[in-house]
């Protein structure tokens, strides 16, 4: 069975200044943090409980090279994606 996949506003507008920041450092990174999201959400749509659980509610998935993380909530046959965020930030801004 194959999960469906939707992201909140806020996700895909954390994913958009993500990937404007890595930008900035190298003219590709953007691209290839895209290509990593990408591969991160057929991760999820396959096996989301698989992930770490950080709360009751939420789960995380991290990108393989890079320091950022996908977390998510499990609902029945969907996966929601509530926030995209670069791993070195403060914890307190994590989903709880």
């Amino acid at each position: 069975m194959l999960y469906k996949i939707i992201e909140t506003e806020e996700s895909r507008l954390e994913l958009i200044e993500l990937v404007h920041f890595y930008e900035n450092i190298q003219e590709d990174l953007g691209d290839r943090i895209l290509s990593e999201y990408f591969e991160v959400l057929t991760k999820l749509s396959k096996t989301p409980y698989h992930y770490y659980n950080i709360t009751f509610t939420y789960r995380r998935i991290l990108f393989k090279k890079f320091q950022c993380g996908v977390f998510y909530k499990i609902k029945n046959d969907t996966v929601e994606i509530v926030s995209v965020k670069d791993m070195r930030i403060n914890p307190e801004k994590f989903p709880k």
